[in-house]
């Protein structure tokens, strides 16, 4: 059965086991592939080009917020209200937060990463929006589904 992209949601954490809280306002979530690059290994006795997988670059995956500042504290139960004060707070003390990217067949990934934030511009009739940017630091493991 085919499954909808609503409902993918991104998690972080500040340490590995820490305890993960859903960022409040995902809008957008971006590709996530582990396609590494190809390295030709085609030599003078090949009849056919031939090639070899090389490292993986995930390039800086870039996910899209609406704001919610309403809330005081940064957190409530499971969910981070005010997902753009964290990560914000994080990009300026450069410090690796932990992520979770699940989707809503249960599968997903998990990475650490540094954030860099963007206020996204608009106008008069536009809701107030912000994208973060990951500089992945890690190795990105899959999350299986479990049912």
């Amino acid at each position: 059965m085919e499954t909808a992209f609503l409902g993918t949601h991104l998690d972080m954490a500040d340490t590995a086991d820490g305890t993960f809280k859903t960022l409040y306002g995902m809008s957008k979530a971006p590709d996530m592939s582990s396609n590494a690059e190809k390295i030709d290994v085609t030599n003078l006795q090949d009849k056919n080009k031939r090639s070899i997988p090389g490292i993986v670059d995930l390039g800086e995956p870039e996910f899209e917020f609406f704001n919610d500042n309403t809330a005081t504290e940064p957190t409530t139960g499971t969910m981070m209200m005010n997902s753009y004060k964290a990560l914000r707070a994080a990009e300026l003390a450069r410090k690796v937060e932990y992520f979770k990217l699940i989707y809503p067949d249960g599968t997903g990934f998990a990475f650490s990463a540094y954030c860099q934030t963007t206020r996204v511009g608009g106008g008069t009739g536009d809701a107030l929006k912000f994208k973060l940017k990951t500089l992945i630091s890690s190795n990105v493991t899959d999350i299986t589904a479990t049912a």
